[in-house]
């Protein structure tokens, strides 16, 4: 019986062991006690009304059960109700997207045997963890932009490894603030002197989405707004830096529009750790709020390229890419109001050196990798056959200039 009953104690300790192991390894890619599901129809019509009145018990019995086994404390739409954008919110099927919390000792792996096994459910996956592409990086010798216009002037830099914009400047636009373009990054510092003419200024339309939909408060953030200066940095201005699309203020001419979608932001009780929020529910309002550009500059959390590889790019990842492709520039009432019929979403390929990476790598966004100023791939940038573009974004003989918060300007590289 002792023998029975230490290789039961054992065996015990084993799976504990065992648990603890899948918990941790989950925690480095996904939120933990989390989980992003997708409805059926007949499901939504159970659950809907219910949650909308911030219920966890449903008419949904499945549900009602893994309540009690899962320990689900809330459940919410992943993109809320969009008032007059909701018509075309649900004819998209985003409306049946779900995000779920749940005891955070459960493993993953649980939860989603638990959902995928429940009647109704048509998807279940963890919801990624997200980081930003970016390694700051400070070189008082880089005193150009050479993204812009490389001469060859530094050591070890090729002339013309740039985006030869100057003939563009020169003989076609400086940008139009007809294009907005909605950067899901950390926040644009909304009283730069370098920025403030570019800005979107319609009321509600900056969100932060880390805050989430009690305010709209937007928190600058180096990040943020670092690339905001590299999109539409106010040109010919006298002050600071140019911008690939920022106009041309002596001549009277504006840039592209910046709306800021804020994902990112310093913990107030930790200022060097970055907080998360809703990626994807971000890239979705830019379509519904004017933008037809979404500027995205992060990725997916993994801790080794094995992982990453062993990942995927989840489906509501692609629904709310392909919403802001189709819908971009078009009101609810389905009238083109933008200087496009649709969206680009851009992403960044990532800065781990590795040849897999997600989401950057789906389909329906256009991947850039990153090149340094000798014209080769930057020694970070990921690369594959699923990047479309590179541009210049630093390395170790340059790095970029651009706005910082406070009316400041610095080097990044990413």
């Amino acid at each position: 019986w002792s023998c029975t009953k230490e290789n039961t104690d054992d065996a015990t300790s084993a799976n504990t062991t065992s648990v603890e192991q899948e918990l941790k390894k989950e925690a480095t890619e996904y939120i933990p006690g989390t989980a992003v599901v997708k409805f059926d129809d007949n499901m939504i019509s159970l659950i809907e009304g219910d949650v909308s009145n911030g219920k966890v018990v449903t008419k949904s019995m499945a549900l009602n059960q893994a309540l009690d086994e899962l320990g689900i404390t809330s459940m919410e739409r992943m993109f809320p109700n969009a008032g007059e954008f909701e018509p075309r919110t649900r004819a998209a099927g985003l409306h049946k997207w779900y995000i779920i919390k749940y005891q955070q000792d459960i493993t993953l792996t649980k939860a989603d045997d638990t959902f995928s096994s429940m009647p109704g459910v048509e998807y279940v996956e963890g919801q990624h963890k997200i980081k930003l592409d970016a390694l700051p990086f400070n070189d008082p010798q880089v005193l150009l932009q050479w993204q812009y216009q490389n001469t060859g002037s530094g050591e070890g830099w090729k002339a013309g490894a740039d985006i030869n914009v100057v003939p563009v400047w020169n003989s076609y636009t400086t940008g139009n603030p007809d294009v907005i373009v909605s950067v899901v990054d950390g926040g644009i510092d909304q009283t730069h002197e370098d920025l403030v003419g570019n800005l979107v200024t319609t009321a509600g339309v900056n969100y932060n989405f880390v805050t989430g939909y009690e305010g709209t408060k937007i928190y600058a953030h180096e990040h943020g707004t670092h690339v905001a200066g590299t999109i539409a940095a106010v040109n010919n201005n006298g002050i600071g830096v140019c911008g690939v699309a920022g106009g041309n203020y002596a001549k009277g001419k504006q840039g592209v529009k910046l709306m800021s979608c804020q994902i990112f932001m310093a913990d107030p009780n930790d200022p060097s750790k970055d907080l998360g929020g809703n990626s994807e529910r971000a890239i979705k309002w830019g379509a519904d709020h004017g933008a037809v550009i979404s500027q995205n500059s992060w990725g997916y959390d993994y801790e080794k390229e094995a992982d990453a590889k062993a990942g995927t790019t989840p489906q509501y990842f692609k629904d709310a890419v392909d919403y802001f492709n189709k819908y971009a520039g078009i009101d609810a009432n389905g009238n083109q109001t933008g200087p496009m019929d649709g969206g680009l979403v851009i992403f960044a390929a990532g800065n781990d050196a590795w040849t897999y990476t997600h989401p950057a790598d789906y389909d329906g966004v256009i991947t850039v990798g990153s090149i340094d100023p000798s014209g080769t791939r930057a020694y970070y940038s990921n690369y594959g056959s699923w990047c479309d573009i590179a541009a210049p974004g630093g390395g170790k003989s340059g790095t970029v200039l651009s706005t910082l918060p406070g009316n400041k300007y610095g080097y990044m590289q990413g």
